[in-house]
């Protein structure tokens, strides 16, 4: 049972190892930890327990942790959820990106048990993490251009999939028509030469 008061923290990662160790260091007062194996998972578990953070590891077998990320802080009910990348990815460009998808900050694995707890609760008091502003235009652009070669991706397996399926080439129109228009929406941004 869920104490009253109790800070509500969701962690969003499908290796069951790390998710035992984040559970035993923060399953006590103040916190109330949830977890989930997948993205669509904690998707789910957010929308239902609004959680006051979530801590999101980056590669997850579904969906990404960035377009996660992303997910999350456009979705109106969910947006002001403190999202933190719990990641053994150690380069700045990864946490560069992790922050332009929307993370407020960014921790490495693996975690020190003493201070986890109090890195945590610093998010929860405020602390953010910021891109430099002149990286910002060129990672934003980046991590477009990420997202629209993901997506030509899944429309490609899905209409392989539903053609194997069906035999049906209508399929083929709509999804060329779905990516004009996401192709108009995010029209492709203009990257500084470094």
């Amino acid at each position: 049972m869920e104490p009253k008061d109790s800070i509500r923290v969701l962690y969003i990662e499908d290796d069951p190892g790390s998710r035992m160790l984040v559970q035993k260091v923060l399953n006590r007062a103040p916190f109330f930890y949830m977890d989930a194996p997948d993205g669509l998972s904690g998707l789910r578990i957010a929308q239902a327990e609004k959680p006051d953070l979530i801590l999101m590891d980056l590669n997850l077998p579904d969906i990404s942790g960035n377009e996660l990320t992303t997910k999350i802080k456009n979705t109106p009910e969910l947006k002001n959820i403190i999202v933190v990348a719990l990641t053994a990815l150690q380069n700045s460009y990864a946490r560069e990106l992790t922050l332009i998808a929307g993370c407020d900050g960014y921790l490495s694995k693996p975690i020190d048990v003493q201070k986890f707890p109090q890195q945590v609760m610093q998010f929860l008091k405020g602390k953010k993490e910021f891109v430099e502003t002149g990286q910002k235009d060129y990672l934003h652009s980046q991590y477009e251009i990420h997202l629209v070669e993901h997506l030509t991706s899944k429309v490609k397996e899905l209409e392989g999939n539903w053609l194997q399926r069906t035999g049906n080439c209508r399929i083929t129109t709509i999804i060329l028509k779905m990516f004009c228009l996401y192709s108009r929406i995010f029209k492709p941004a203009k990257v500084p030469m470094i």
